[in-house]
């Protein structure tokens, strides 16, 4: 687990050269460190515990080129792996070699091991039937209901409550200041006559006979512009609700979209087409829709230029409807196929970061404990260590570029030079805290607040806060120290090429800038 969330730390330094021409044609380049560092974990992990060395032979000297020829599908991508490894080392070693090689498949990789080692089809709960929750409950035990925000159930219980012991058998109390008296006098009464009571909040935990149930539409037949109407409000429900999978392109943040919007956008088509005796005015639906009822949500101007479909041929829609997949794909979203890859990206490394907060120890943050910082924080000073090896930034005295100077320059000089001036301050800022906290652990320099916070983050294996205001980088503290030194340096060799006129003769690998959120 520690090699999956990174947790487990190596002093380990990688050349990019040496990592670049280690890696088979297969590999992209991009994953080079990835593997390096698989390569130096999998060897520790074989010490620790043994591991038969035809796993190190296999995992750390790639000999998996099938690996490179992964399905793009991702509902099948993790089971592709080929024989030869899948034969000889465990699922979740073939988790982490999708790490390594397929970053876009972990999530469906990480779904698949956890399914088959939990011994389960599916790892997402079918939607909750109340109604049938019902028979498996006593009246000696509440039902509670876990909502998310926007989210109100108390109409769908309303109207359950009235079609199954009708209206009088159901009381509901919207708790608040001073009504703590009223709910327990009503609990009282219903538990005494069979009642159902809802209630948001109640401090005492002795109530008998409630119930939450949820119930679905009532189907009001006869009426088939209705019908047609109400699925294709669905149909859009639905794709509002999906895109939120993709983020931060499909939208750019998280929106509330639930049923409350549902039930109101289907109570206005009600009303609009059970009045047969008027012309529907389409544009005034869409126009309450969209300021209303599901733009009202939206407050970033990009997301409201959600796209839709132009064609108006009944067959077409007919055809389309009857061709969707049980798997969605990201198409039907108004999105490119690709996506997907950016989607599982995404999901894995909220997966990890929440790993990571589950395996933190508590008492971090209370307890100075010296021997714990030495070996917790001594791979971290030893990487740092080996990373300035051979290079002179941290002892550079630079002063900051004059604007006058610079305005004489041509701008892409100035650039270059603010970003070598900005990576200069950044490595010597990162070195100055760490070696802070060495002194600290050899007992030179007595334990400040700053330095106590410094620590405290890389324990948790979070970058310190005051190094990503510097510069926001990875939240893995070595993979921002690598990305941090390796920056420096390149910029460093831009600098002499950009005032000799020579920076643009040759290609630029843009993510070695400061300046770029994008790498």
């Amino acid at each position: 687990m520690g090699s999956f969330t990174g947790i487990l730390m190596t002093e380990a330094k990688f050349e990019p050269e040496e990592l670049k021409a280690s890696l088979p044609s297969w590999v992209e380049e991009e994953r080079g460190i990835a593997i390096a560092l698989l390569r130096v974990n999998m060897i520790y992990l074989a010490t620790l515990r043994r591991l038969p060395f035809l796993i190190c032979s296999v995992c750390c000297n790639y000999r998996m080129q099938n690996y490179g020829k992964i399905s793009p599908k991702v509902a099948t991508a993790s089971k592709n792996s080929p024989s030869v490894v899948a034969s000889k080392i465990s699922i979740f070693q073939q988790v982490l070699l999708v790490q390594a090689l397929r970053p876009d498949r972990l999530y469906s990789a990480s779904a698949l091991f956890a399914s088959r080692v939990l011994g389960l089809k599916e790892l997402f709960s079918q939607a909750v039937n109340l109604k049938n929750l019902l028979k498996t409950t006593s009246n000696l035990e509440p039902i509670l209901i876990i909502i998310s925000a926007g989210v109100d159930p108390s109409q769908e219980l309303s109207e359950l409550a009235s079609s199954t012991i009708g209206a009088e058998n159901y009381v509901q109390v919207s708790m608040g200041q001073g009504q703590i008296e009223v709910a327990n006098e009503n609990l009282k009464i219903c538990a005494t006559e069979g009642r159902w009571l809802c209630s948001s909040w109640n401090k005492k935990k002795h109530a008998k006979d409630i119930r939450f149930l949820t119930p679905s539409y009532l189907s009001k037949a006869g009426n088939i512009l209705r019908a047609r109407t109400l699925f294709v409000l669905s149909f859009f429900h639905a794709v509002l609700q999906e895109r939120r999978t993709y983020i931060p392109q499909g939208w750019t943040k998280f929106y509330e979209f639930s049923s409350a919007d549902l039930r109101v956008a289907s109570e206005v088509i009600d009303r609009i087409c059970l009045n047969s005796d008027q012309k529907i005015q389409w544009e005034y639906v869409q126009g309450l829709f969209e300021t209303t009822v599901y733009g009202g949500r939206i407050d970033v101007l990009f997301d409201s230029r959600l796209s839709v479909p132009t064609s108006v041929d009944y067959k077409e829609h007919l055809q389309v409807i009857r061709s969707l997949p049980d798997t969605d794909s990201p198409s039907l979203f108004g999105l490119p196929e690709n996506i997907e890859r950016s989607a599982q990206c995404t999901s894995s490394r909220k997966m990890i970061d929440q790993l990571k907060r589950l395996l933190r120890p508590i008492e971090i943050a209370d307890k100075f404990d010296v021997h714990r910082w030495n070996v917790e924080l001594s791979p971290i000073l030893v990487l740092w260590k080996k990373l300035n090896q051979g290079s002179q930034i941290i002892h550079l005295q630079l002063t900051a570029p004059q604007f006058n100077q610079m305005a004489e320059e041509p701008p892409i000089i100035s650039f270059i030079r603010l970003e070598y001036y900005s990576g200069v301050r950044l490595v010597q800022s990162i070195h100055a805290s760490l070696a802070s906290i060495s002194k600290v652990i050899r007992g030179a320099i007595l334990l400040t607040d700053e330095i106590h916070t410094l620590a405290t983050s890389l324990l948790k294996h979070e970058t310190p806060s005051l190094w990503q205001k510097k510069w926001e980088g990875p939240e893995d503290p070595l993979s921002y120290l690598r990305g941090a030194m390796r920056r420096a340096l390149a910029v460093q060799t831009w600098l002499p090429k950009a005032e000799s006129g020579q920076l643009l003769e040759e290609s630029l690998d843009l993510s070695h800038l400061f300046i770029l959120t994008l790498f």
